[in-house]
């Protein structure tokens, strides 16, 4: 949802016909390189069984920074090395089939 979301605004930001300043920062900044990976919603505790009326959205924002931090310092690095590696050996795999090094 979030990645959508992101690419809406992205998309409705850049096709303003006449942005003001302060719409031309916020193109800027959504057009800076950045990727959203994932997010998490109170339907994702519900799921786990949680009882999300006595979750704050505080509770929530904290839980996200909690993950991402967590994310970060154990599985993303070694995790963005991993599959950056599958594209880019698959994409020389399927560039290298075009010019018939591999046959189909």
């Amino acid at each position: 949802m979030v990645r959508e979301l992101y690419q809406r605004l992205r998309e409705y930001f850049n096709n303003l016909p006449e942005p003001t300043e302060e719409e031309r920062q916020f193109i800027r900044e959504l057009n800076a390189g950045y990727f959203p990976i994932t997010s998490v919603h109170r339907d994702d505790l519900e799921g786990q069984g949680f009882d999300v009326e006595k979750i704050s959205d505080d509770d929530m924002q904290n839980l996200a920074e909690k993950m991402a931090d967590d994310y970060c310092e154990q599985l993303f690095w070694p995790s963005m090395e991993i599959i950056a590696g599958e594209i880019k050996n698959k994409r020389h795999y399927l560039s290298e089939m075009q010019f018939g090094k591999y046959p189909l």
